[in-house]
C-alpha cells in the first residue's frame, strides 16, 4: 500500500517537513530495508510504499535544523531471513534457527552439556549474517559482533538449558548475550508495582 505523509505538529506550522524537490509528492522509492532521506521545512508529501508487510520505523533526526533527516528501517532487523546458531554444538548446521522476539532481538534455548563451544550468529548462506567476536563469551555475559569475526568461544560450566540473546537493535553495534534458563528454578517470577 502507498502511504502519503509529512513530520509536522498539530498546527502544520511549528514542524512541517517534508520532501526537498519541489514536487507536490517526493516517493521514497530507493527503500533498501534502512534508508535516510533528507527533509526541508514546507517540503512535499512524502510517499512510502512499504516492500513487504511489517513494522517500520520511523526515525526523525532533527538535531541540526539546517540538515534534517528521515530514516526509514523494518523493525526487524533481517526480514525474511533466517538467523541461526551455528557451532560445535550442531556441527555448524541449520538446525537452531532464532526466533525474532521484538525490539530488534532474537532469541534461542538450547540444551548443551558442560563444556567448550565456538559458534557464530549467520545465516544458510555464511554471507547476509555472518557474525564473530574476538572476544569469549561467559555464561551471563555479552560481546559485541563484527561481521565476519571469528568464532565466538563459550564455556559452558553445567548441563542444562541455555538461552542465546542475538541484540541485533542497532546493526552497526550488534551483541550477543547467553544465560542459564530457569535460573529461579521451581519459583514464581512477577513483575511488581504500581501497576
Amino acid at each position: 500500500t502507498d502511504y502519503e505523509f509529512k513530520v509536522a505538529s498539530e498546527d502544520w506550522s511549528t514542524v512541517n517537513f517534508g520532501g526537498n524537490d519541489g514536487a507536490s509528492t517526493v516517493e521514497l522509492s530507493t527503500f533498501d530495508m534502512t534508508s535516510e532521506f533528507s527533509l526541508v521545512h514546507n517540503g512535499a508529501n512524502l510517499m512510502f510504499t512499504p516492500p513487504a508487510a511489517g513494522n517500520y520505523l520511523f526515525i526523525f533526526d532533527a538535531s541540526n535544523t539546517d540538515e534534517t533527516t528521515l530514516t526509514i528501517r523494518t523493525e526487524e532487523p533481517y526480514p525474511g531471513n533466517t538467523v541461526l546458531l551455528r557451532g560445535t554444538m550442531n556441527g555448524w548446521g541449520e538446525t537452531d534457527p532464532f526466533e525474532y522476539i521484538g525490539a530488534g532481538k532474537y532469541e534461542i534455548s538450547v540444551n548443551l552439556t558442560a563444556g567448550d563451544y565456538e559458534f557464530k550468529v549467520a545465516t544458510a548462506d555464511w554471507s547476509t549474517v555472518n557474525l564473530g567476536s574476538d572476544s569469549a563469551l561467559t555464561v551471563s555475559s555479552t560481546v559485541s559482533l563484527t561481521h565476519n569475526g571469528a568464532n565466538i568461544g563459550l564455556s559452558i560450566p553445567s548441563d542444562g538449558d541455555y538461552v542465546f540473546v542475538f541484540d541485533a537493535s542497532n546493526t552497526d553495534n550488534t551483541a550477543i548475550s547467553v544465560h542459564q534458563a530457569g535460573m529461579f528454578g521451581d519459583e514464581v517470577v512477577f513483575v511488581r508495582g504500581t501497576m
